[in-house]
């Protein structure tokens, strides 16, 4: 084998490691990405006020930060307590179905 040859299938043999390694780099990053994913629904479900909940949507569309909304308390029936429901401005639901939508994608 000449010294070129030798050269050259050094040179690949580096790259290829290169690779290797940037590869097991990429799949840390991603398994990162997804527990830090699955994790969000966790924190948004141990929110315990209405105000913290509205703070912390807020905060996930500050593009609506500023709208007109609040919560209002909706009875179900008669015999029952009222919930209380967010009321947002109508058009505000097309961003939740666009970020559905990207989620999903």
């Amino acid at each position: 084998m000449s010294v070129c040859g030798s050269a050259k299938e050094s040179r690949s043999g580096i790259a290829r490691d290169s690779a290797r390694a940037l590869a097991g780099t990429l799949r840390d990053s991603v398994d990162v990405l997804e527990r830090q994913r699955a994790e969000a629904p966790r924190g948004v479900r141990r929110i315990r006020t209405a105000g913290a909940l509205l703070e912390r949507l807020r905060a996930a569309f500050p593009q609506l930060a500023h709208s007109a909304w609040g919560l209002t308390p909706v009875p179900l029936d008669r015999d029952t307590i009222a919930s209380r429901y967010l009321m947002v401005p109508a058009w505000f639901a097309g961003t939740f179905v666009i970020d559905h939508a990207n989620a999903e994608s």
